[in-house]
């Protein structure tokens, strides 16, 4: 049986496509690829194949394996990997404090393996504290103020002090603050453990995987066609 190759483009004329499959006759394959949803732009008769039955199977798997599909699944990929980024970049603080009220706090930043850790005893207060920063430009002059709000421990003597945030997961400042507050006032046994992490970048790392999941299933129904 005659073995024909053949190019053209998809259904929708936005992809080229190729392939090889075999055919009666040169109309015989023109009629098959037609079925298969392909704009023929050329085709030409390559040799004699013996197999028979092949031709709507082989334009149909040409057609996924240059189409709509694995542009998705590349954008899929793509998303879920700037996902992964920027969950590695996001600081994330765990908060401790013991019976005793020595308390911590774990500093951590995964990408670039930053882990600090600041401790106090004879802790008094747990509050949420605003500071003020004014930073200049090259010339040395004043802009305008940044403003950093972190939950802030103190004893008599000295502070320690969480990252700041803007929009703080999986609790706000003030809630947290208020039960260390409520832990230092009455302490238990058990201690208390809490952690923070800024929600706007998770909301990024939400919206990255929500996009990387529906160009997956897109992809995934494109293949299955």
């Amino acid at each position: 049986m005659p073995k024909f190759e053949w190019s053209g483009r998809d259904e929708r004329g936005r992809n080229a496509v190729s392939g090889e499959m075999d055919a009666a006759s040169k109309a015989a394959a023109l009629s098959a690829l037609k079925s298969a949803g392909i704009l023929v732009s050329q085709i030409v008769e390559i040799g004699d194949h013996r197999a028979s039955g092949a031709g709507p199977q082989l334009a149909a798997r040409a057609v996924r394996a240059t189409g709509p599909g694995w542009r998705n699944a590349l954008i899929a990929l793509g998303a879920i990997g700037a996902a992964l980024a920027f969950t590695l970049i996001q600081p994330i603080d765990f908060i401790r404090c013991e019976v005793d009220r020595h308390c911590s706090i774990d500093h951590w930043t995964i990408a670039t393996n930053e882990h600090w850790v600041e401790k106090l005893a004879d802790v008094q207060k747990a509050s949420v504290e605003t500071h003020e920063e004014i930073p200049h430009d090259g010339l040395g002059r004043p802009m305008h103020a940044v403003h950093h709000i972190t939950i802030e421990l103190q004893s008599p003597t000295a502070s320690i002090s969480a990252d700041p945030t803007q929009l703080p997961i999986p609790a706000s400042r003030e809630r947290i603050a208020d039960e260390l507050q409520d832990f230092l006032d009455h302490p238990q046994s058990q201690g208390y453990a809490a952690w923070q992490g800024e929600g706007g970048q998770m909301i990024i790392v939400g919206v990255l995987l929500l996009t990387g999941l529906g160009f997956a299933g897109a992809a995934w129904r494109e293949w299955r066609r």
